[in-house]
């Protein structure tokens, strides 16, 4: 695990005219082979890494105050420009697993993305206490549930989605552009786009217009 605190908590953007400042910043990056990443990258406190060496960040990306990535082998992530994650976020990615993160993507205190192939689109909204969930546990009645086996599957999220605090998104589910997923809810299956859907399981409320 890597601890940020050398960084003391400064941006890029911060010391855009401190040449010297940002060049060491960027050569501490490079020798310590954390990351690949391009300017203006915030990162928060106490914000935590494990074998990321396949994380791409673009320009402009902040992750907030004691947020986790727990990125097993050869797992991919990639965040898009400009998007942002609050704060005590946990990211983790599984063995050749790939997380998509589009540009200007905003994600609130709390939330958390498990396991499997997870794509999110441009300019999607995902609210507090969010859970991303690309992974099954399968139960055998011959072993104890602790040593259950597990089953990845793909979530796909399209551009400018609204998600509500407090939903669940399970494995293999589709969730079309401009869809809102209501407060609460947990989404078992596709949902078209431009619908509002909420409960649980969630249903559709209404189509927009």
């Amino acid at each position: 695990m890597v601890l940020f605190t050398q960084f003391n908590h400064h941006s890029y953007r911060e010391f855009a005219d401190n040449n010297t400042l940002v060049s060491s910043l960027k050569n501490s990056f490079k020798k310590m082979k954390l990351i690949r990443c391009e300017s203006n990258i915030l990162i928060g406190k106490n914000v935590k890494f494990h074998d990321i060496s396949g994380i791409h960040l673009s320009k402009g990306v902040t992750i907030g105050d004691n947020s986790i990535f727990y990125l097993e082998k050869d797992c991919k992530v990639k965040v898009g420009e400009n998007s942002t994650f609050q704060g005590w976020n946990y990211i983790q990615g599984d063995h050749n697993s790939m997380i998509n993160i589009g540009a200007g993507v905003a994600i609130n205190f709390g939330t958390k993305i498990i396991g499997g192939n997870v794509s999110i689109g441009d300019d999607c909204m995902i609210a507090h206490d969010v859970s991303i969930v690309g992974i099954d546990h399968l139960i055998n009645m011959d072993r104890p549930a602790t040593y259950s086996d597990t089953k990845f599957g793909d979530i796909v999220i399209d551009e400018s989605v609204w998600i509500g605090c407090r939903s669940v998104i399970l494995k293999n589910v589709k969730i079309g552009h401009h869809a809102i997923i209501g407060a609460g809810s947990v989404v078992t299956k596709d949902v078209k786009p431009a619908t509002i859907v909420a409960g649980n399981p969630a249903k559709i409320i209404k189509y927009l217009e």
